[in-house]
């Protein structure tokens, strides 16, 4: 409202007071007829009538106005902040009017750089995206990323090669393809457990799967979680174990081929000195003789190596894994728990062995279901030590019959593995017996060891950045920068001096 309008508002109350006052002091005159009254109240009345009228309208007209600026404020917040509000015909609408675009004005601008930082950020993380998958595309490894339910979110060319067949018209490794369709769907769910149950810092596993193209592959499975959530999925390398064993028999097969060159060629020349000199001395003759004897000799003895070296192709301990002895106790301990109470006693922290954990789960746990079968015992016990360079898991229960029925059972086929718990210790180059010990009874399996150094990650209060990809974009210095003052560069100075 403008001083004009004030103004004109102020008059009009006082014309109303002043009429009113005037209408109930001629409405007291005596002189005045009735006629002259009614008159004078009419007047009176229209003159009251048009002030209200006036009135409601300067009302309605601000009331309208602030309904209008609420809407086209709304407007801008909502969908349009291009909108600008149109200006009253009342000062104060104009002032406010103006404070709103003055707001819009800073709001839009606002969105307008918030909208800029986006699009930055996302071509960013497009640009990290890219040099991620680049950067994976060139490894030697086969890697795969996946989600919990095991479809593959990024692969690379070398993990394709290793996992496809080349006669089929059509690849298995692709996005949202399972790793399930490429190797033994219960291998990959016990690692998986495995590997969700082991300490934070060794949750990386390492096991030996045979790919479904009959590739044999060597496998590192490690979760992946965000920050304070739960697993997300998991990151899978592949290495060709095929490729090593036939590059391995090679390296064992050429020195003993070579070996057979200088045998055959010293029996080659003392043979063709005889046929050559029919008349040789007979003391000379025995001694050629004797280098043909000697020679076929150690021919033949690189004959028997060759053979064994072949016959040994390919060697188990590539299908097997370096495994923390309590990790695979706990894994075995867990698994019998549904069968009843379960005792493990745990082998010392730095036994190592060489061992496949998804074969001897099987073999463990088929056994227990037969023992528990057979004398419902009152409790099962595993232990794990060091026996003669080896490694013992024996699975222990009380014993109050003969064992001899067990005898039998590490002959049976067990069902989930097609192969028999002697099969089993074979493919560990182990050992396998049943044994009593006072009232109780055991099944021993005898296991190799490794050396393994393993350096526990530390655990860490939040999740550290180890890549920088904008050091790919930072330009190299300038060519003048040795002609800098020293306090213009940051540099690390080191002092090589030696004193003794």
């Amino acid at each position: 409202m403008n001083r004009h309008q004030s103004e004109l508002l102020i008059f009009v109350g006082i014309l109303t007071a002043f009429l009113l006052g005037l209408l109930l002091a001629w409405l007291g005159l005596p002189v005045l007829t009735r006629e002259m009254r009614l008159g004078l109240v009419i007047i009176v009345a229209l003159l009251l009538a048009g002030a209200a009228f006036w009135l409601n309208r300067l009302v309605q007209a601000h009331r309208f106005g602030l309904r209008r600026l609420a809407e086209e404020l709304e407007l801008i917040l909502r969908s349009n902040p291009a909108h600008r509000v149109r200006p009253g015909t009342l000062a104060t609408e104009k002032r406010l009017a103006t404070a709103v675009n003055t707001f819009a004005d800073r709001y839009q601008q606002q969105l307008a750089a918030e909208a800029e930082k986006m699009t930055q950020a996302q071509a960013a993380l497009a640009a990290e995206k890219q040099r991620l998958a680049a950067l994976i595309a060139d490894m030697g490894e086969g890697v795969l990323v996946c989600n919990r339910e095991g479809q593959i979110l990024l692969f690379n060319g070398r993990s394709q090669h290793l996992l496809d067949t080349p006669d089929q018209s059509g690849s298995l490794v692709g996005l949202g393809r399972s790793i399930l369709a490429l190797f033994d769907r219960q291998v990959i769910a016990h690692v998986l457990e495995e590997a969700a149950t082991r300490p934070e810092t060794r949750r990386v596993v390492q096991f030996t799967a045979t790919a479904s193209n009959g590739r044999l592959l060597r496998l590192r499975l490690v979760p992946v979680a965000a920050e304070s959530e739960a697993e997300t999925g998991f990151i899978v390398t592949l290495e060709d174990l095929t490729q090593q064993q036939a590059q391995q028999l090679d390296q064992r097969l050429w020195p003993l081929v070579e070996g057979l060159r200088a045998p055959a060629a010293n029996i080659r020349a003392a043979i063709e000195t005889v046929m050559d000199y029919a008349a040789m001395p007979a003391d000379q003759r025995q001694r050629l003789q004797q280098v043909v004897y000697e020679e076929a000799g150690r021919l033949s003895e690189t004959v028997e190596e060759l053979t064994a070296v072949y016959n040994s192709h390919p060697p188990a301990n590539l299908q097997l894994d370096p495994m923390l002895g309590r990790d695979l106790l706990w894994a075995l301990e867990r698994r019998l728990r549904p069968l009843g109470a379960v005792a493990a006693t745990l082998p010392p922290d730095d036994l190592w062995l060489l061992a496949d954990s998804y074969l001897l789960r099987h073999v463990v746990l088929f056994l227990a279901e037969k023992l528990v079968a057979q004398w419902q015992p009152h409790h099962l016990e595993l232990r794990l030590q060091p026996l003669r360079q080896r490694a013992a898991l024996d699975l222990v229960w009380v014993a109050d019959e003969s064992v001899e029925p067990v005898w039998a059972w590490l002959d049976e086929t067990i069902p989930a593995l097609g192969q028999t718990a002697r099969q089993v210790t074979a493919h560990h180059d182990g050992e396998l017996w049943v044994q009593r010990e006072g009232a109780t009874a055991f099944v021993r399996l005898l296991l190799p060891l490794t050396v393994w150094e393993s350096t526990p990650l530390p655990l860490l209060g939040s999740r550290p950045e180890y890549y920088d990809f904008d050091l790919l974009q930072r330009p190299l210095p300038a060519a003048d920068w040795a002609e800098r003052p020293l306090r213009e560069l940051t540099y690390t100075v080191f002092d090589t001096e030696t004193t003794g």
